[in-house]
């Protein structure tokens, strides 16, 4: 039986693995084109999460440094388990101000390797751009989906935390397109998902979570590759205006169609939205070949 690693020998394994045990998938995954919200010149324009949008059409490979900005960790946490992170941006300053993203200025997804144990969570930002997560026992992947103010769209970095516990693989649940979470069924058809009742019939106390009618958070297994997409009410481009699409009035409130793809690999898929007073998470296991 190996021996539990002292606090301080725990936090050395934190920081060393920023770089470490993932470095070489970060290295092969190239980023995919992602959508840009045009800035029109103003750096600080705040996009509202309640209209039709999408910040990331395909998956982005996970990787600590992206567009000059760096995610560094702060050694500063005496237990190994609760860390304190920052992003230092292209001319090496500290990033101390964030823009909303998503309906919240930092996403963080904490998961497994084996894309088991999903958390979606949102830690405060400090005033000097610090963040701290605290990280339960054993390996996991960190992903931080922020939005520098200046910055002509979100980053997402990601990182690797391990303090040397044990913790068990889970195999990945074999697919269910139709699983019923919280008493409610959720049917997918490829990025469109129907919400209904136990007796079939379309549901009700549906609530935006975050600003948005749902989230859609998809992690591609082996490079834990990660995009976050949000249900859009558009249907075909509009002639002569490419990019344009024009909104469709009648689409009913318990079907979400998510604008984006999920480029070929094994992803473990997040649906997310509000219900009744309380946030639902419906997972997937979804194959692209």
């Amino acid at each position: 039986m190996s021996r539990r690693p002292g606090p301080l020998s725990r936090l050395t394994v934190f920081g060393v693995v920023l770089f470490g045990a993932f470095g070489t998938a970060y290295a092969a995954g190239e980023r995919l084109p992602g959508h840009r919200h045009p800035s029109g010149g103003a750096k600080h324009a705040t996009i509202d999460e309640s209209q039709p949008h999408t910040h990331d059409l395909t998956p982005r490979p996970a990787a600590t440094n992206v567009d000059g900005y760096e995610l560094r960790l702060d050694p500063v946490a005496a237990d190994g388990h609760t860390l304190q992170y920052r992003v230092v941006g292209p001319g090496g300053a500290p990033v101390t101000a964030f823009l909303d993203n998503h309906g919240s200025k930092l996403h963080t997804v904490l998961i497994h390797s084996d894309l088991s144990g999903f958390q979606h969570i949102h830690p405060d930002l400090a005033a000097d751009g610090t963040w701290r997560v605290t990280v339960p026992a054993g390996a996991w992947h960190l992903v931080f989906d922020v939005w520098p103010a200046g910055a002509a769209t979100n980053i997402v970095l990601a990182t690797n935390t391990d303090d040397e516990v044990p913790t068990p693989s889970a195999p990945l649940p074999g697919a269910d397109d139709a699983p019923t979470v919280d008493g409610l069924t959720v049917r997918r058809n490829g990025l469109v998902f129907t919400i209904s009742d136990a007796d079939g019939t379309a549901t009700t106390g549906l609530e935006p979570y975050l600003g948005a009618p749902g989230h859609l958070i998809a992690m591609r297994l082996g490079d834990l590759a990660y995009t976050h997409l949000h249900p859009s009410t558009t249907s075909t481009a509009m002639a002569d205006m490419p990019g344009m699409t024009m909104p469709v009035a009648d689409t009913p409130a318990n079907v979400l169609t998510f604008t984006g793809s999920l480029t070929t690999g094994t992803y473990r898929v997040f649906l997310q939205f509000g219900h009744d007073g309380k946030v639902v998470t419906v997972p997937y296991t979804v194959v692209i070949p």
